[in-house]
């Protein structure tokens, strides 16, 4: 058998190298391909998990599953980066695809950054890490919402980012079911957790003055009666007033208001309210607290309620804050039943029957 020229052995070894390198480059991407598809999976399952927790209030439940957040993130960033991926980014056609996969790392590595940042924030709060409670022993912390801003923002910068590397994965091309996939179920998620952090950039910076930080501050809550609906709610016929001094929560006045505050039945008082209302044409108002939420915008109808109230000799007030029965089933439905002598265990459920029809019979 002749021996094989220099020519044949060199191009046999370039074939062989070549070959092998076609394969490592395969088995390179399909690994990636497969630690991509995991850990998408595992991080759309566990981040609906960590919001669902956080939402329900349970803190080591949400730890937990952040922690396979965390994760499942490390694996869909690292599954986007390598030699192997650096090549195939050099191929046309192929290199979008390469793009929009790092995208995609590069948004999970946000949103599991942000999300950590709400846990963190949530566990604050809330004294499960361990910390201090901001609400505690009658008094909420107004130092510590000082500190809300600044953590707010950074929370809110990180939502915004990772929406922006989403909605920079272009779903056409290669791969462009799997990322369009992924990429939906992840904006689908992100949409609640940003529209919460948006009221909170707003909230944020006024709570502390709200609660009285600078001053007290005084808010009258109306509790509407749904049988007697007026335009914008249920009759107050039960009023509370909630002053905040440095964060002290304290109730000065409270009662129904046919007869214990606007007594003997109901009595006319006279206030001042806003111009074009048509419910109470002139100036000053003569009419029992009872009637004004006639109005079905709250902003008369809250302005209407504060004006009868200091009618009435009261203080003056710096919000007015409505609830129905609805909205207090559903506390008392969070925060478990309460003991009356009258009814025995009371629960959110058996609330409006209690007061709504058996308190008239």
């Amino acid at each position: 058998m002749p021996k094989p020229s220099a020519k044949t052995v060199v191009g046999l070894a370039l074939a062989l190298a070549f070959g092998g390198f076609v394969l490592w480059i395969q088995l390179a991407f399909l690994v990636s391909l497969g630690t991509l598809g995991v850990g998408s999976a595992s991080f759309l399952a566990s981040l609906t998990g960590t919001v669902d927790q956080i939402t329900g209030g349970e803190y080591q439940g949400a730890e937990a599953d952040f922690a396979k957040v965390e994760a499942a993130a490390s694996r869909i960033s690292s599954s986007s980066v390598g030699p192997h991926m650096v090549m195939l980014g050099g191929v046309p056609g192929v290199d979008s695809a390469i793009q929009n996969w790092q995208h995609l790392g590069a948004a999970t590595a946000d949103i599991a950054g942000s999300t950590g940042e709400l846990l963190s924030l949530f566990g604050d709060l809330s004294g499960e890490n361990g910390s201090r409670k901001i609400f505690n022993d009658g008094a909420i912390d107004v130092a510590r919402l000082r500190e809300l801003p600044p953590r707010v923002a950074a929370i809110d910068a990180g939502i915004k980012s990772s929406a922006q590397s989403l909605r920079a994965i272009q779903t056409t091309g290669p791969l462009a079911g799997a990322l369009a996939t992924v990429q939906r179920k992840a904006l689908n998620e992100v949409a609640p957790v940003q529209e919460a952090i948006n009221v909170l950039v707003d909230l944020a910076p006024q709570l502390p003055d709200a609660l009285g930080a600078n001053g007290v501050k005084r808010y009258l809550i109306a509790i509407g009666n749904q049988a007697e609906m007026r335009a914008s709610g249920g009759a107050p016929l039960s009023l509370v007033l909630v002053e905040f001094d440095k964060g002290r929560i304290s109730i000065p006045i409270k009662g129904q208001t046919s007869t214990q505050l606007f007594p003997p039945l109901n009595a006319k008082v006279k206030w001042w309210g806003p111009s074009m209302n048509p419910f109470f044409p002139v100036n000053p108002r003569d009419a029992p607290m009872v009637v004004t939420n006639t109005h079905p915008s709250l902003t008369f109808a809250g302005r209407e309620m504060a004006g009868a109230w200091v009618g009435g000799d009261y203080p003056e007030v710096d919000g007015v804050m409505t609830m129905d029965l609805t909205a207090i089933a559903a506390v008392l439905n969070a925060l478990g039943p309460i003991q009356s002598a009258a009814y025995g265990e009371v629960t959110g459920d058996q609330l409006g029957k209690i007061l709504l029809i058996d308190a008239y019979q």
